[in-house]
């Protein structure tokens, strides 16, 4: 009945060094661990502030309150490369290319192999752009710039079906009829631009498209004004 620790940090991907913090719902248990494999036992580490982490490590933690100890759980930071950044990309201009397509979906088609209705330029990742509220898909392709390296956290909440790509990894899979959900994923990049896609597709009713980004652990923000080209 001892509610086992839980990790803080929303991210579990790092590329130089992670402060990782484990805490308990009962903030009377006692936290212990171990990054050797080992079980944690009651002369195992205290867990009291975040630990410094500089390679791949996995935390088998356990909380003891009054004499009672919870589940051994298991958290696993991982150290990431940064994805390298495009060189000698051609670059047309700010926005990207959005393509729309008229259908009935029940989730998201190879956009790919269909003939699109139009194609327009924006940097605004908008639904609006399709010119109906019903039936139809949009492809935003280009490219995303960022700043600096390091790791930074993509939310994408719809209704109905989308999904990320960035450079050659599917970070958000959020497909199928449903109302607004929001799937995260991080990814590692260094400064410099990466291949950008996002996939979003409406059959009926309800709609909505959100994206926003995190990065260095600030808070999600709609992703800046700047940062896509085609």
């Amino acid at each position: 009945g001892i509610i086992p620790p839980y990790m803080v940090n929303r991210c579990s991907i790092f590329t130089d060094t992670i402060n990782v913090g484990l805490a308990s719902f009962d903030t009377t248990a006692v936290i212990r661990y171990t990054t050797d494999g080992r079980e944690p036992v009651s002369s195992s580490p205290l867990f009291v502030t975040p630990q410094k982490i500089t390679e791949t490590t996995t935390l088998l933690a356990k909380a003891w309150y009054n004499g009672n100890q919870s589940r051994t759980v298991s958290f696993t930071v991982t150290r990431k490369e940064p994805r390298i950044a495009e060189k000698d990309t051609i670059i047309h201009g700010k926005g990207l290319s959005i393509k729309v397509f008229e259908g009935t979906f029940n989730q998201l088609p190879d956009l790919d192999s269909l003939e699109s209705s139009s194609t327009i330029i924006s940097d605004e990742l908008s639904i609006a752009h399709a010119g109906t509220t019903n039936r139809f898909a949009l492809l935003f392709e280009g490219f995303i710039e960022v700043p600096d390296t390091g790791v930074y956290g993509f939310h994408v909440t719809s209704d109905d079906g989308s999904r990320l790509t960035i450079g050659d990894e599917t970070l958000i899979q959020n497909d199928g009829i449903h109302g607004m959900v929001e799937k995260s994923g991080y990814v590692a990049l260094s400064a410099g631009l990466h291949p950008f896609r996002l996939e979003y597709f409406q059959r009926t009713g309800g709609l909505g498209l959100e994206v926003s980004v995190e990065s260095r652990g600030n808070q999600k923000l709609p992703l800046p004004e700047g940062w896509l080209f085609h």
